[in-house]
């Protein structure tokens, strides 16, 4: 399906609800998943357990960007009460 969508032009696909962002490319297209709004999981090659959050788009003519906005979580939350 990804070599259909490649010889169509298509520049990117999003996906989500992985519980974890991930990504790849193939030929010249961007795959990127973005991460479930709840119950992030730990990366099972790092360690490292994501953040929720949500993927802003801009998509222009030529030019498509997109970055990862991080939710603050409880724990962020009870540290600024803290203080």
């Amino acid at each position: 399906m990804v070599s259909k969508f490649s010889a169509a032009g298509v520049r990117a696909i999003f996906a989500g609800h992985y519980h974890r962002n991930a990504g790849g490319h193939f030929e010249e297209m961007e795959l990127v998943v973005t991460s479930a709004m709840g119950a992030v999981m730990r990366d099972p090659l790092t360690g490292v357990t994501g953040r929720s959050g949500y993927r802003v788009v801009d998509v222009e003519e030529t030019e498509l960007k997109h970055r990862f906005v991080e939710i603050e979580g409880d724990e962020a939350r009870k540290k600024k009460d803290e203080q």
